[in-house]
């Protein structure tokens, strides 16, 4: 994009225009050398087409509206004896209940069994003994195997998984209390955890990358997520040919819950950042989102349809925004799309897990126990998000002061234009209309910069200008 986006009418007068808003965000750099293009920071708006839109949000999914849950896990079935597919939601209570019901229907959940579990469960699905089954794992717990037609059982001698993966027929857990093995279960049976050369056993890594938190599956391997870097195993076959190979090492700490894999690619948020994984190498992705990151310590992540989905705590400001308002574990989503890089970041969402049935629709469960889908709605179970995005003061390349008088800008619904210089700011409310609108002010300062705020939950803001004059100091 070029930056010609101030078009001087005379000596004395220029016109601030942002063409669009598709150059997006820089949160890192310093206002004073960000380019006014780039916001200096943005949430809740969609910015993708050049316009200013409503983000992600979150609307109803009344299939679980009586259970306050903690997570929610596609179990993929085939039934046998219908031929055909008989897919299930499985969700945790936050009391640590089971439900189940199906994927696709309007059926609510019903109580699975009399299992109260007594940390958040993992889930993963196997085909055991020809059928399909899902495996529910508790840090705490133990392992319990559901097939669809029986009351889950308990494995008796399975450890206390915090992670896992299936890899080659055999199960690759991390395991509550030992945070420097990975253990893998016999081949060919994930319920069977008997440490011998013919069945299961464990792979120790000390060293300085640190505890051992997320396996994945990844280009015929067993990657290793610890505090500090990726391990890999080569495991197929005996294991006694099974080894180790240390890859990345990270300046800041890996967020387990962040990993996802993403189609030929992993990626992941540390504290310094987003990162795609290759099975070999990393790279930086988005740079400068750390600038805005509080904590990714409970962090969740997935992957659908070629976009990254992100739950973190971001740093705040003056504002309130949606979960804000109350207790919350994570307040953004990002949403990136890995094909063209287009991403939206959302404010004010509290989300503990996703999930994805087959209606096509990513689900999310937030922190205090509801379930929504991911939509491009621009509100929170019907109230609408805050939104706002930020254009850095600038002093047009002049040290002298200035003053704005008129503001121009086409817009759908109704926004507020906060002008801002290093001294004070200025509030000027717009209408929505079809027509392009202008509003005379009389905003003085050196620098200038505004604010672009939305109440609604639907937006469309496009071309917004400045009419700037220049005093003879």
């Amino acid at each position: 994009m070029r930056d010609n986006y101030i078009a001087y009418a005379s000596a004395s007068k220029s016109r601030l225009v942002i063409p669009d808003f598709s150059s997006g965000v820089d949160f890192f750099s310093d206002e004073s050398v960000t380019t006014v293009t780039r916001a200096k920071d943005c949430y809740n708006f969609s910015f993708a087409d050049g316009a200013l839109k409503e983000g992600f949000g979150l609307t109803a999914y009344d299939r679980f509206s009586d259970i306050l849950l903690a997570s929610v896990w596609l179990y993929k079935r085939f039934d046998a004896e219908s031929g055909a597919a008989d897919d299930r939601l499985i969700a945790a209570a936050k009391d640590g209940k089971l439900y189940v019901c199906s994927a696709s229907g309007e059926d609510q959940a019903v109580r699975l069994g009399d299992i109260t579990l007594t940390s958040v469960p993992s889930f993963v699905n196997y085909r055991l003994y020809g059928t399909d089954v899902v495996l529910i794992c508790s840090a705490t717990d133990g392992m319990f195997v559901y097939d669809g037609v029986n009351l889950p059982y308990h494995v008796d001698n399975a450890p206390n998984i915090t992670s896992m993966v299936l890899h080659y027929e055999r199960l690759f857990v991390t395991v509550d209390g030992e945070k420097n093995a990975v253990w893998f279960s016999d081949d060919l049976d994930p319920t069977n955890w008997d440490a011998s050369l013919a069945g299961g056993g464990f792979i120790q890594m000390v060293d300085e990358r640190g505890a051992l938190n997320k396996v994945i599956s990844y280009l015929n391997y067993v990657y290793v997520f610890r505090d500090y870097g990726i391990s890999r195993i080569t495991a197929y076959g005996a294991q006694t040919d099974f080894s180790v190979s240390n890859l990345f090492v990270s300046s800041g700490r890996i967020f387990p819950g962040s990993v996802a894999l993403c189609g030929d690619a992993v990626v992941f948020l540390a504290d310094d950042g987003l990162y795609m994984f290759d099975g070999v190498s990393t790279k930086k992705m988005l740079k400068g989102l750390d600038a805005i990151i509080e904590s990714g310590e409970n962090s969740c992540a997935f992957y659908a349809d070629g976009k990254y989905y992100l739950a973190f705590r971001r740093v705040t400001d003056a504002d309130t925004v949606g979960c804000e308002a109350g207790e919350y574990v994570n307040n953004a989503l990002l949403v990136l799309d890995l094909n063209g890089g287009d991403y939206s970041l959302s404010r004010g969402v509290d989300i503990a897990c996703f999930c994805r049935p087959d209606s096509g629709r990513t689900i999310a469960v937030t922190g205090d126990g509801k379930a929504g889908r991911v939509e491009k709605c621009g509100a929170l179970f019907g109230v609408p998000l805050l939104k706002k995005w930020r254009v850095p003061k600038t002093d047009l390349g002049d040290v002298r002061k200035k003053f704005v008088r008129e503001i121009c800008l086409a817009s759908e619904g109704d926004v507020r234009i906060v002008l801002r210089s290093d001294t004070r700011e200025k509030s000027v409310e717009f209408g929505g209309g079809a027509e392009v609108q202008k509003k005379r002010v009389a905003f003085p300062g050196r620098r200038i910069g505004f604010d672009i705020i939305s109440e609604e939950a639907s937006a469309c803001v496009s071309r917004p200008s400045l009419i700037i004059t220049k005093s003879g100091d």
